[in-house]
Parts: C-alpha cells; sequence; structure tokens
C-alpha cells in the first residue's frame, strides 16, 4: 500500500462530478478529501504504528543538477536545466516513510521555486507526456501532502523545513513542448499556518486554467 491509497479514487469521483466542465472542478472540497484520506491512511501505516516518524529528507530544498546518462528523457532533461540555470529546487520528496520505508520514495515534485518574500512555487513538468489536467492531479497530491505535513509533523519537523513554513503556497503545472511553453492550469487554495489543529475555511469553488496561489490565514 502508499500513502495515497484511494486518493485516485477521490479524484475520479470529483472528475465525474465536473464531466466536461473540468474548469469548475471543486478543487476545494477535492483537496479536503484528499487530505483526510491521506491522514488516515498514515493513522493506520506500520510506520506510525511502530512509532516512527517520516522521512527527514521530505520537503528539503536541495539543488540536484546532475543528469544521469540512464534517465536524459526530455522532461527530466527539462527540470535538470532548469534547476541548473534558474537556480530553482528540483526533486523534493514528499511522502518517504510516511506508510512504509519503501513506500512513495519516488513522490517528488518535480521544480520548487523560492521568492523574495518566503513564499514558494511548486512545478510539476510534463514533456510531451500526459494533460495539463492530469499533471494539475499530481499537484493537487502534493499539495494534500503538504497540508498534512503543515498539520501533523512534530513542531520541530516543520521549522527544520523552510518549505513548511512559507508564507504562501502557489503551484503551476507546465506541460513543454520544443519550445518549453507553459501551459497552466490552476486551483487557488488557502492553507493555514501551522497549527495541527487548524481545519481551513476557504472558498469551495475553483477554476483550473491559471497558476494557482495559496495564501495562508
Amino acid at each position: 500500500m502508499s500513502i495515497c491509497n484511494g486518493v485516485e479514487a477521490i479524484q475520479a469521483r470529483y472528475l465525474r462530478s465536473a464531466g466536461s466542465q473540468t474548469h469548475h472542478l471543486d478543487v476545494m472540497g477535492l483537496l479536503t478529501d484528499q487530505r483526510a484520506r491521506i491522514e488516515l491512511n498514515w493513522e493506520l501505516s506500520p510506520r506510525l504504528l511502530e512509532g516512527k516518524r517520516p522521512s527527514a529528507e521530505n520537503w528539503r530544498l536541495e539543488r540536484r543538477p546532475h543528469l544521469a546518462a540512464h534517465n536524459a528523457s526530455p522532461e527530466k532533461t527539462l527540470e535538470k536545466a532548469i534547476a541548473r540555470q534558474a537556480h530553482w529546487y528540483n526533486q523534493i520528496p514528499t511522502a518517504s516513510g510516511l506508510y512504509h520505508h519503501r513506500r512513495d520514495k519516488l513522490r517528488n515534485i518535480d521544480l520548487v521555486r523560492a521568492h523574495d518574500d518566503g513564499s514558494y512555487t511548486l512545478v510539476e513538468l510534463k514533456v510531451r507526456s500526459n494533460s495539463p489536467l492530469e499533471a494539475t492531479l499530481e499537484l493537487l497530491i502534493y499539495v494534500s501532502l503538504y497540508e498534512v505535513a503543515r498539520r501533523r509533523y512534530l513542531e520541530e519537523e516543520r521549522a527544520a523545513k523552510a518549505l513548511l513554513q512559507a508564507t504562501e503556497l502557489h503551484w503551476r503545472a507546465g506541460r513543454g513542448t520544443d519550445r518549453s511553453q507553459d501551459q497552466p492550469v490552476h486551483a487557488p487554495r488557502r492553507i493555514p499556518r501551522s497549527r495541527p489543529s487548524t481545519s481551513p475555511s476557504p472558498s469551495r469553488s475553483a477554476e483550473a486554467g491559471a497558476p494557482g496561489t495559496a495564501p495562508h490565514c
């Protein structure tokens, strides 16, 4: 099993409800239900039941620009080039050690950009593969994992990660082409400050089609 077991079924239910009008997808409801499912999975996880904490690698900010010869796909090549030239962080772990020490190790955010005001932008790249909607659904899983970390990690675990102290969280799905054009989709989201017992109370509607912003309460 994975920490995200059941999340794809939740996404499928919301997509069926939206039908062809995916820009009217209830992203706020989707994020809330995803987070609840991930929290339930964590509460029942072998790791937590054994008294073990999530990997310290989760949400770390590092630049890993080296391109391995065996993994020189267009998407990976673009990701590494951005990390190297634009000085963005890449391959940010989000779920390692949440359910099992061997699961979810590859559930990483492609790119993270730090802004001077303390906010961050999460970026999911897709080059000649998948659709902006699929990339956005993947990003929304990361956002739910982020919320769980903000709510459930110990205070010292959150304090050790600059990303978990973000003043705002933005996200965008980039579909690269030969010219690396970006076709963003978005879902605005308000995420509360790091208070484990606090529940967010944002607007219940969201629209897909542009970069997302998540200001804190």
